[in-house]
C-alpha cells in the first residue's frame, strides 16, 4: 500500500518536472506571455552589455533567462541547471528530440526547429534554445 502510494507520488513529481522542463524554451512568447504562464514565479530584469533585455527567474533545479527582442518576443532561452538536474535533462533531450551530437538537439514543433545546445563555459553548463 505505502509502495502504491510512494510510487504514484514519484510519477506525479516526474510528470510534473518533465512539463516544466518542456515549457521552458518559450521562444516566440511575449515577455507578458511568459509571465502569465509561470504566474506564481518571481521575475527579475536586466540587460546584456549591448543592450539586450532578458528576464530571468531561478527555483531549486534551475535558473532560465529569456533573452527578448525589440518586439518584447523571446529569441534565446538559457538553462542553467543545478546540481543533480543536468543527467535529468540529457536524458529527456535524448529521448523526446533528434541527437545531433553528445551535447546538441534538434526539437521539431509546429512552429519550426528548435536547436538546443549544451555548453561548459568557466565550469558552469549552460543549456541554449534557439531557433535557426
Amino acid at each position: 500500500m505505502i509502495k502504491t502510494a510512494l510510487t504514484i507520488v514519484l510519477s506525479f513529481l516526474v510528470q510534473a518536472f518533465c512539463t516544466e522542463v518542456s515549457a521552458q524554451a518559450r521562444l516566440g512568447s511575449t515577455e507578458s506571455e511568459i509571465r502569465k504562464d509561470f504566474s506564481g514565479t518571481s521575475f527579475k530584469i536586466d540587460r546584456t552589455d549591448d543592450g539586450t533585455k532578458y528576464i530571468y527567474y531561478e527555483n531549486n533545479e534551475m535558473v532560465v533567462f529569456y533573452y527578448l527582442n525589440d518586439d518584447n518576443e523571446c529569441f534565446v532561452t538559457r538553462i542553467i541547471p543545478r546540481q543533480g538536474t543536468l543527467n535529468y535533462l540529457v536524458e529527456k533531450y535524448n529521448k523526446s528530440y533528434v541527437i545531433i551530437s553528445d551535447t546538441k538537439w534538434k526539437m521539431y514543433t509546429d512552429n519550426g526547429i528548435v536547436n538546443i545546445d549544451l555548453t561548459f563555459n568557466n565550469g558552469v553548463t549552460i543549456i541554449t534554445f534557439s531557433r535557426n
